[in-house]
């Protein structure tokens, strides 16, 4: 029993550290465009049977109740929470939100590999190329005159540059997303990679298909709530100190025991 008590504990013990750098990862990313607060699912581990309950009036012993012990916690899942952020207006021409749940596709032009991002923080490389702030190119490319006065995007994704109060449309900014979200792989820099799980990504024009619309001059914010995110962590940090006191506890009885045998 010594060694199930402090197994137990331990399990806790990870589970609570695994919360807490969840919780503090969310509290760094307040203020990141389009980031998603994450959520923690566990599951109780295999349960010790000292008594079953019977299920046949023809046993011996009547027993109403199973006695079962319980082993511990485990992680099962990370899931990120894909509420709608707040949309913050930059009046920045290449900033554009997404009001749905649409990715933005993105290629890195070095490996070849495509990305998909929420966070609509682009600007122009120096072939006036729409790009994010790490240089990965909005899929399909457009590019944008130097000589342009303005730069029109409307919510359907159409790209006009405007000269001398004429719009000219030289692009579409389609946007993608997949049946199984949770399946994406987290790269970090807002981006994220398609797996088996995920399933292949559904590119369709904004507008269509559940994508949601396109807002220029706007940036999705971090749908991270601090003050929730807080009294998570203070509640997450508390369970640790109890399971610490659990294993103290524990370990204070042994040494009584060992001392009442030693007598």
């Amino acid at each position: 029993m010594a060694d199930l008590t402090l197994y137990t504990a331990t399990t806790g013990l990870k589970a609570q550290q695994l919360s807490l750098d969840v919780l503090s990862n969310d509290l760094s990313n307040v203020k990141t465009p389009g980031y998603k607060t994450s959520f923690i699912a566990f599951a109780d581990l295999a349960y010790i049977e000292k008594t079953r309950a019977s299920n046949s009036a023809e046993e011996n012993n009547v027993f109403p109740m199973n006695i079962q012990i319980g082993t511990g916690v485990r992680p099962v899942a990370i899931s990120r929470v894909a509420t709608q952020g707040a949309v913050e207006e930059t009046n920045m021409p290449l900033h554009i939100a997404i009001d749905g749940k649409g990715f933005f596709p993105v290629l890195n032009e070095v490996s070849g590999q495509e990305y998909y991002t929420r966070s609509g923080l682009f600007t122009l490389d120096s072939d006036g190329r729409i790009v994010t702030s790490d240089g990965h190119v909005l899929q399909p490319e457009i590019t944008i005159s130097d000589t342009v006065d303005s730069i029109v995007i409307n919510k359907y994704g159409a790209v006009f540059e405007v000269f001398d109060n004429v719009e000219v449309e030289i692009g579409q900014i389609e946007l993608a997303k997949f049946i199984n979200e949770d399946g994406l792989q987290n790269i970090g820099n807002n981006l994220f990679s398609e797996t088996t799980a995920s399933g292949v990504p559904i590119v369709e024009e904004p507008g269509t298909a559940d994508m949601g619309f396109l807002m220029q001059n706007y940036l999705e914010a971090s749908n991270v709530d601090s003050l929730d995110t807080m009294l998570n962590l203070v509640s997450t940090q508390r369970t640790y100190e109890q399971l610490l006191k659990v294993i103290s506890t524990y370990n204070d009885l042994l040494q009584k025991l060992n001392n009442s045998y030693g007598s």
